[in-house]
């Protein structure tokens, strides 16, 4: 209600918060600036929520959390850079020519860290698990999955260990879900008992090394 309100005061007093505005006093110019701040910022937070609304609609909000933070980033670097060029009209070309060398830069000492991020982007969108999925990967390694974040998937395994693998390795790896998909495993068990036993008693002799199994 207040985006609207603000946009449409802008738009009765000629303040286009888009445009860069023509030269006037200083004090007109204040006023000009401050009120392109405020309405790109919240511009940018209406967007923001919206993009969480359906993200949390669309996919679990615990899965969905590294898609929020990647809108949310996209869309206030959008913000910053417009309140730059439209607020200060400051040559955005050269700014963003200059952060492009330190990007570089930036990029090539945390290289790992970022294959980890893009990873992790990846497997939250294609979604090969959930958290409370059960996987298996092809070197032996298993567990529960008890959280996702920017640069690792957590694992309880059967011994109730945390295990961290990098969203890089998990990416790579070919991994089995246990629960999809659905939950439903099979499972089997060998017990040997001696022969002169009868069957239902070997049977129940059995049975505490099945459930164990399971």
């Amino acid at each position: 209600m207040f985006f609207v309100v603000l946009t449409v005061l802008l738009n009765h007093y000629g303040i286009v918060p888009y445009e860069v505005a023509a030269n006037s006093t200083p004090l007109y110019e204040g006023i000009f600036i401050a009120a392109k701040i405020i309405w790109w910022l919240n511009g940018a937070w209406l967007l923001t929520a919206a993009a969480r609304v359906f993200l949390i609609f669309e996919r679990r909000p615990r899965e969905g959390r590294l898609l929020q933070d990647l809108v949310v980033g996209v869309v206030y670097l959008g913000a910053a850079l417009s309140v730059v060029a439209y607020a200060f009209n400051a040559p955005i070309g050269t700014l963003i020519a200059t952060s492009g060398v330190f990007a570089i830069i930036l990029g090539l000492a945390l290289q790992s860290t970022i294959s980890d991020v893009f990873s992790g982007i990846a497997l939250n969108v294609s979604r090969p698990y959930e958290v409370g999925d059960w996987i298996v990967l092809s070197d032996g390694t298993e567990g529960r999955v008890v959280e996702t974040n920017w640069r690792a998937t957590h694992l309880l395994n059967s011994t109730d260990d945390l295990v961290v693998l990098p969203n890089s390795t998990l990416a790579k790896a070919q991994l089995t879900n246990l629960n999809s998909p659905t939950a439903a495993t099979e499972s089997t068990c060998a017990c040997a008992s001696s022969p002169p036993w009868p069957r239902q008693a070997s049977r129940k002799s059995c049975e505490p090394c099945c459930e164990a199994a399971t």
